[in-house]
Parts: C-alpha cells; structure tokens; sequence
C-alpha cells in the first residue's frame, strides 16, 4: 500500500506558464505549497488520470449531482458518437486544443434529447 506524505488541502490556482508551454498548477498541502508544471503534450493524460482515479472514490453513480455544486468548464465543442459496442456511446468535449471522451452506456442518452430540448427551450426564451 502506498502512503500519500502530504495531503492536499486543496487546489489553489492555474497559470500558463510563462514560456507558454504549459500550465502551473499551484497546490496546497498540509507542509506548504507546491508547484506543478504541466506541459501542454501532457494535459490530456493528467486529466484522463484524475478522471480515471475518481473510480476510488467509491462513488457509484447512482446519484445525478447538481450542475450547481461544480465549477463551469468552459467547452468549445460537443459530440456524441458510437462507442466499441452497441451498449456504449462516446461522448466527445473539446476543450482548447484537448478532446476529452467519455465511454458512456448508451441507455444513459435515452433521456438526453428531452434534456436537450428544455434546455435550448430555457435558452432561447431567456429564462432559466
């Protein structure tokens, strides 16, 4: 088993790095600050990391979490697409210059398009 040294208090702020290669990420931690520089070419592989780790959390998805209790990332794109097999579907964010893609069961998108429909319904109307 693996002992984590220094527990992450939290997260405290991301900048690009000033050769704009990458993004510094300043962590907070129960003996100080640390600082992590990831380049760009690693961005996506540090993501699908800490998304993959969320399978400890114990979580089991049976719960729908409030859009409320999150931070906004910001997207430029979204795509669904077919998966590997009939029971999965892909679901596609780009994000600047980085896709993230979701196995997702496909029974999960049968309630998406009436989701998709009051939303744009709210949009286009104004009100929320």
């Amino acid at each position: 088993m693996i002992e984590a040294s220094n527990d992450l208090l939290q997260s405290a702020e991301a900048t690009l790095r000033p050769q704009g290669d990458g993004v510094v990420i300043k962590f907070v931690t129960a003996s100080g600050n640390a600082d992590v520089l990831i380049p760009f070419a690693r961005l996506a592989g540090v993501i699908q990391l800490l998304a993959a780790a969320t399978m400890f959390s114990g979580a089991d998805g049976a719960a729908s979490p409030s859009i409320k209790h999150f931070a906004p990332i910001q997207g430029q794109t979204v795509a669904l697409e077919a998966g590997q097999s009939p029971s999965e579907a892909l679901l596609v964010v780009g994000l600047s210059g980085l896709d993230l893609t979701f196995a997702i069961p496909s029974k999960t998108f049968t309630g998406l398009a009436g989701d998709i429909a009051r939303t744009a319904e709210r949009l286009g109307t104004g009100s929320s």
